[in-house]
């Protein structure tokens, strides 16, 4: 479990618009994040469509590199919330069981949500294997090591994410949600899409409302005026910090 009692996102002022009115964060597809090994397999391929993730930190200092990768032009905001930022239900699942069954998908919750990046030069680590005996000579697929480990050079993140896997719905059902489990594993070998690569959670109330608001080193008074609007309308209770990096670097 998360043991960090804060952790930090950076990120746009239109992301952080979206995050304040619909009080969610958005799970995006490992397929699409900025390290292109992430989501490939060593035996199957790129599973990255199924998998999907909300990448922050638990570094507390401000971290130049982060704000300069992830905040256009360094004037977008580092949102910071106290532990847990989401709702849990049954043992800690993200998930109220009548969620994980859909129409077209399927949600299959990791059996530890919150994962702590392991940074390696390991390629079987980088690139894991995903196919696995699950006995009487059948394999199965199993995600667990993808977007667990990343190359060293990405070190610098100090990266914990969220994760859950997402997985288009056999046509064959059984009693109480189960499914047939041949049918899944072919629906994956074609990489049968989604038809979507995000994914949205609700923030928890209690976490939402102790928001802080780090502004970007090089925000100016039009980007500050727009997010003390989104935070007087939205969340009134959170709130915003100048960066310690302001007035230190040249615009």
């Amino acid at each position: 479990m998360n043991s960090s009692k804060f952790i930090y996102h950076y990120t746009s002022i239109n992301s952080l618009a979206l995050i304040l009115s619909n009080q969610t964060i958005r799970f995006s597809a490992l397929n699409t994040v900025n390290d292109l090994t992430e989501g490939k397999s060593a035996d199957v391929g790129d599973l990255g469509m199924y998998l999907f993730c909300s990448c922050w930190t638990d570094h507390e200092k401000e971290h130049l590199p982060l704000w300069n990768m992830y905040t256009p032009n360094m004037r977008g905001v580092r949102i910071k919330l106290p532990c847990p930022i989401f709702p849990t239900y049954d043992n800690g699942k993200l998930f109220k069981n009548e969620d994980l069954f859909q129409e077209s998908h399927m949600i299959l919750p990791n059996r530890e949500p919150f994962r702590r990046i392991i940074y390696t030069n390991d390629p079987n680590k980088i690139k894991p294997k995903s196919l696995v005996n699950i006995g009487n000579g059948f394999e199965g697929i199993n995600l667990d090591g993808l977007g667990l480990y990343k190359d060293e050079i990405w070190d610098f993140e100090k990266e914990i994410r969220f994760c859950f896997n997402i997985f288009p719905k056999p046509k064959t059902r059984k009693a109480h949600h189960s499914f047939n489990i041949d049918e899944l594993t072919k629906l994956i070998d074609n990489r049968t899409p989604l038809g979507f690569n995000y994914y949205d959670l609700k923030i928890d109330n209690r976490s939402f409302e102790k928001m802080e608001i780090t502004l970007g080193p090089k925000i100016i008074p039009g980007d500050k005026e727009i997010i003390e609007s989104l935070i007087k309308r939205f969340n009134p209770k959170a709130r915003v910090h100048a960066s310690v990096l302001t007035n230190r670097i040249r615009s």
